[in-house]
């Protein structure tokens, strides 16, 4: 990725939406929960599973809104970038956390929420 101002861009719109979900959860956000909701998003574009179920109904609303904001940030990325980015963003949760908000809190300072015209406090 460290190649391509592509993949760059779509991993900082991917992290930035992590960080917006984390911060419109009062920060009560986990790194596992940003691992589940990656998982449901890989679920969904890379093996077509749209039958979704989610032990938890507050980790649902999450992945519906970062696939509503997905669909808005990155309209015309195809497929393929966006599962080897989201896979790449997956990777680097699971080496930095340690169960809390490891990755988070290093996304928070080097990324931030996502910014923009359809930037905005999502309603639970």
């Amino acid at each position: 990725m460290s190649d391509s101002i592509t993949l760059q861009s779509i991993s900082n719109t991917i992290e930035s939406i992590l960080c917006r979900l984390d911060i419109d959860a009062e920060n009560k956000f986990t790194d596992k929960t940003a691992l589940q909701l990656l998982e449901a998003a890989f679920d969904t574009l890379h093996f077509k599973n749209s039958e979704m179920s989610f032990t938890d109904p507050a980790t649902k609303i999450l992945f519906e809104k970062m696939s509503q904001i997905m669909e808005q940030d990155l309209p015309d990325t195809p497929e393929e970038q966006l599962i080897k980015v989201m896979a790449a963003v997956y990777r680097s949760i699971q080496r930095r956390t340690n169960g809390g908000r490891e990755y988070l809190t290093f996304a928070q300072q080097y990324v931030g929420p996502r910014v923009g015209p359809g930037a905005r406090v999502l309603q639970y």
